[in-house]
């Protein structure tokens, strides 16, 4: 067996380091469940309190009564996610036979484009390869700028921080090149 090569003290170890890996992944869902029994007064006091006695199920009879459809919208959820996840598998399974169990021209190449576009999410893919395409494409309120124009920006970054380092800055700079002036020229 596998566990049978380790020592008892490296068992011991690997169950603590699961049981802590375990801890802080469900950590989150069992705090979100205790908020969600507390009182919507009790959520913002201070000092934070763990448990309190007022603890009840009153917010999710609440749910049902506020919202008209909710069970209905449930339901589109579970339909949709079950209706998804077999036609997934209506496709994968067949694919991943083949990959597996088949030879077939390209295979490798094809299992590793198929790989590496999904190693990456969708929004890193809208990017155009190269820069030959606008980048902005999908949110056209931004418009970036056709060239870097480091006076204005200067300018402006002077006018707003009234008081500012900045304005010392320039100011002084300008001061000090007016001094070093005659200098040069001589």
């Amino acid at each position: 067996m596998l566990m049978d090569r380790y020592t008892l003290l490296q068992k011991i170890g690997i169950y603590i380091g699961i049981a802590l890996f375990v801890t802080f992944i469900l950590l989150p869902f069992v705090e979100m469940f205790r908020t969600s029994l507390s009182p919507m007064s009790h959520l913002f006091q201070q000092p934070y309190e763990i448990w309190n006695e007022e603890f009840s199920f009153a917010a999710y009879s609440a749910m049902w009564e506020k919202v008209p459809l909710l069970g209905r919208y449930i339901w589109n959820s579970i339909f949709i996610a079950t209706t998804v996840t077999a036609l997934t598998m209506v496709f994968v399974i067949p694919a991943a036979y083949a990959y597996a169990r088949l030879e077939f021209p390209f295979k490798a190449l094809s299992l590793g484009s198929f790989l590496s576009v999904n190693m990456f999410t969708g929004a890193v893919l809208l990017i155009p390869p190269y820069g030959k395409a606008p980048i902005f494409l999908l949110v056209r309120q931004i418009k970036p700028p056709k060239r870097l124009d480091l006076a204005r920006d200067a300018e402006r970054a002077k006018a707003a921080t009234p008081g500012s380092i900045v304005r010392n800055w320039v100011d002084g700079k300008m001061e000090k090149d007016r001094l070093e002036q005659p200098k040069r020229d001589q």
